[in-house]
């Protein structure tokens, strides 16, 4: 989660293995709960199945409940 667009000390959700032989919709539950809410969801990719040109994403949903939180 980042606060901003410049924010460069993010709260990590967790890390999580896409299975390429598994169906092509998977779920990930978070690891790490968060204590406040964020407006930016930032994902990185540490592999991409040996391709060193690019990585290839159709489509990330990321589901979760609306924070009572106000900032």
């Amino acid at each position: 989660g980042l606060k901003d667009k410049d924010d460069t000390n993010g709260f990590l959700f967790g890390e999580f293995t896409y299975d390429n032989c598994g169906p092509p919709i998977q779920y990930f539950p978070v690891k790490n709960l968060a204590k406040e809410p964020y407006n930016i969801v930032e994902v990185k990719f540490l592999t991409n199945s040996g391709n060193t040109e690019f990585t290839c994403v159709y489509r990330i949903r990321i589901h979760g409940d609306l924070s009572s939180l106000k900032k």
